[in-house]
């Protein structure tokens, strides 16, 4: 979709208002979550240089995969003309994603709830530890769990 495009249907939320997708976590849930005035230090490393929590678990190669996607989460908010914090914040998504994903399955059960299968144990797991850490954007932290 050509960039024009692009922000014209951004600017004027056309996704949710003619096809009902959600664009925002609180679409999708229906409900307003708190608005995040000041970056967490763990989520602007993470957006701004790729940094990792000293407790992630991912090799070479998923550190590359994580690099990929947050390259296209920061390629998508800038073409919804997002602005700069939002940016780092869709960016850090894409590099924390997987930042537990080669972790033993044995220290992700302790940290995600009951029924999430082995393969995605990690995601939840990842919150988890962020909100520890002291993270506390839930937009963020549902889109890690979820993604």
């Amino acid at each position: 979709m050509p960039v024009r495009v692009r922000s014209r249907v951004a600017r004027h939320n056309l996704y949710s208002r003619f096809f009902g997708i959600a664009t925002t976590s609180s679409e999708l849930l229906g409900k307003q979550t708190d608005v995040v005035t000041e970056l967490h230090p763990l989520v602007e490393a993470a957006g701004q240089s790729g940094s990792l929590p000293d407790w992630a678990r991912c090799g070479p190669r998923r550190r590359a995969h994580a690099a990929r996607v947050a390259n296209l989460m920061s390629s998508w908010a800038t073409s919804l003309g997002l602005g700069g914090d939002e940016i780092v914040r869709w960016t850090a998504a894409g590099h924390l994603h997987d930042a537990l994903k080669d972790a033993p399955v044995e220290s992700l059960e302790s940290l995600a709830e009951s029924g999430w299968p082995e393969p995605l144990l990690h995601a939840p797991a990842c919150a988890t530890r962020l909100r520890a850490d002291g993270v506390m954007d839930e937009e963020l932290l549902l889109a890690i769990t979820y993604h």
